[in-house]
């Protein structure tokens, strides 16, 4: 189980929306680039790596932490191995490679090429397996209409919302993160928590809330991993790639300081009933 299992609970989820109740402003707005593919969730993560290398590549003082891929392929490549074979986990070690060295390419001459597309669709086939045991099938199979629609995502980035002065953290964890078995958010540019979403509707759902919600109180709990001393967080943001805009809200907005502590030691102890093995 991850964050967002966590948050999905019954009793976890009515808790949050009573602590910290919202009601998602009205947006308008057709995609501007819909999917070309029925492969949501694989263009969505595939994405999410794709904005990270150019975020990576715009600011030098840019955080990143180890892809979630390449987990699959070193700290769980024994499992890796049992589960699907030796041929299939060689694959997975060659396409982090490749990615490295076509990311690495992409840093010197900031040309998003077909190749470093290609990688980032496999990438996201591997990640599945870190979080939930299991590779994308087909694996190691990419389409082409995938890489074009991973090209108009990225044509669509408005580089002046998704920007940064001080501090750019690309998919950082947090110190609290095993609370939950593992949780990591897409973005921090400077004061803001960013989640990134590829879905074809603009609107603001109650659950994409509680994530941001999830991991402001494992960030409260212990820190984001890679960020500066005093750094804080005093806004939440919802990337619609679909339709490059960016919708952000104050903190405040959603989170009453006075009712912090009582929620934190809730969430803490309803963590221990759910993963009791963590300590």
């Amino acid at each position: 189980m991850s964050l967002t299992q966590f948050i999905a609970e019954r009793d976890v989820k009515a808790a949050l929306r009573k602590a910290f109740p919202f009601t998602g402003p009205p947006l308008e707005g057709e995609p501007i680039a819909p999917p070309l593919t029925r492969h949501y969730a694989l263009v969505g993560t595939a994405f999410d790596y794709l904005l990270r290398f150019s975020l990576q590549r715009t600011y030098t003082h840019a955080v990143a932490q180890p892809w979630i891929a390449e987990l699959a392929t070193t700290l769980l490549y024994d499992e890796l191995e049992a589960t699907y074979g030796t041929p299939i986990a060689a694959l997975t070690v060659q396409i982090v490679a490749e990615a490295k060295d076509r990311v690495a390419r992409y840093m010197q001459d900031g040309e998003p090429s077909d190749a470093l597309l290609w990688s980032a669709l496999l990438l996201a086939q591997i990640d599945p397996f870190v979080r939930m045991g299991r590779l994308h099938q087909p694996f190691g199979i990419v389409q082409q209409l995938d890489i074009q629609d991973l090209r108009q995502l990225l044509a669509l980035v408005p580089r002046s919302e998704l920007s940064s002065q001080t501090v750019c953290l690309l998919n950082p964890s947090f110190g609290a993160s095993a609370l939950v078995q593992g949780a990591d958010v897409d973005l921090i540019l400077d004061d803001c928590m960013i989640d990134i979403k590829t879905t074809q509707y603009l609107r603001v759902k109650r659950e994409y809330v509680d994530q941001l919600l999830g991991y402001y109180l494992l960030y409260r709990l212990g820190g984001i991993a890679g960020a500066p001393e005093q750094h804080a967080i005093n806004s939440f943001g919802i990337y619609f790639a679909r339709h490059g805009r960016l919708y952000r809200f104050p903190v405040a907005q959603l989170v009453r300081e006075e009712a912090l502590p009582e929620i934190l030691h809730w969430f803490v102890r309803r963590a221990r009933l759910s993963y009791p093995q963590m300590f």
